[in-house]
């Protein structure tokens, strides 16, 4: 297949998760609990979207926020090992990433989360245009760097919006960075919030009078699309047992980023990224269940049946 973008560009802030395994039930109040094991591990995000596509053979760069602090030494080296080298745009002095403390029971994961947020000015928007430019494929974060993604868009970019939930979730907050996005990715919860549809098809429906392509991801139910008034739905991958949520939805973006920069059609794009989101859940935390390109291309083979229009 030949590959029609190949530089892939995002500005995140960076996340940092320290793991406790094991626990037996969560605690309450005033208690302390031993967990049978822990990680320090780099978090989701577009730092972990961009992890999983350097290895599918991208040139991946990443705007963030680092700090002087031990947890952005550890993302950092983290980020080098896989390949991706980060631009730092942080202007503070304390700790620059999203540091959180995930705790996982049986069926169940708990998260507390810091985070110091971005100190962020005309200089720093400069720089991230600056550092993004060239980018074929960029993946927007909302509510943030607007002007910059306006820009690449004007140069020929695509841009891929993911919002993450938020309670205000709605056109009149997040219209200006829908109608800069060429695709956008929500969780059903997110695009029933979104369009105020109660149930992710008729949510598929309204996307699909904002974009060519409308997409839903059905979180245990695989993904769907509507393209040229039809709508396909793409099963999950039922080989892949989930054993941690975390970063479904990031490595699901790699696989669906990865079916765009080689034209696919909309089945396949969102059997590769059910293939990627299923393998990551697979494995502890949001980096280690990655595939490479040949083993992507071995499970969108064996799954095609999974894609069904209608």
């Amino acid at each position: 297949m030949e590959r029609l973008i190949k530089k892939i560009g995002a500005v995140s802030m960076t996340n940092v998760d320290l793991v406790y395994k094991g626990l037996p039930r969560w605690m309450r109040e005033g208690e302390e609990l031993y967990s049978e094991g822990f990680e320090m591990l780099l978090g989701g995000g577009y730092p972990a979207t961009l992890i999983h596509l350097a290895g599918l053979g991208f040139e991946c760069k990443l705007c963030t926020y680092l700090g002087k602090d031990v947890f952005s030494e550890f993302a950092c080296r983290e980020m080098r090992s896989y390949g991706l080298e980060p631009v730092n745009v942080y202007r503070g002095d304390g700790v620059g990433v999203n540091l959180s403390t995930v705790m996982l029971t049986p069926g169940e994961r708990t998260i507390a989360t810091y985070t110091a947020g971005e100190a962020s000015c005309a200089e720093t928007e400069e720089k991230i245009y600056n550092a993004l430019k060239g980018s074929e494929l960029v993946l927007a974060e909302p509510l943030k760097h607007a002007e910059v993604y306006g820009r690449l868009k004007d140069e020929g970019a695509v841009i891929v919006l993911d919002t993450g939930w938020d309670d205000e979730l709605g056109y009149e907050k997040y219209g200006e960075y829908l109608k800069l996005a060429d695709y956008f990715t929500p969780n059903t919860k997110e695009a029933c919030k979104l369009t105020g549809k109660e149930n992710p098809f008729d949510a598929l429906d309204e996307l699909s009078l904002t974009f060519d392509r409308a997409v839903v991801k059905l979180d245990k139910g695989g993904s769907a699309g509507k393209e040229n008034g039809k709508t396909v739905v793409v099963k999950e991958i039922e080989e892949f047992r989930c054993v941690d949520a975390t970063g479904a939805g990031d490595n699901f973006l790699a696989g669906f980023v990865y079916g765009i920069a080689h034209g696919l059609g909309l089945g396949e794009i969102l059997l590769a990224g059910n293939a990627t989101g299923g393998k990551c859940v697979s494995e502890i935390g949001c980096i280690k269940g990655r595939l490479n390109e040949k083993e992507l291309g071995y499970y969108m083979e064996k799954y095609r049946a999974n894609i069904a229009w209608r």
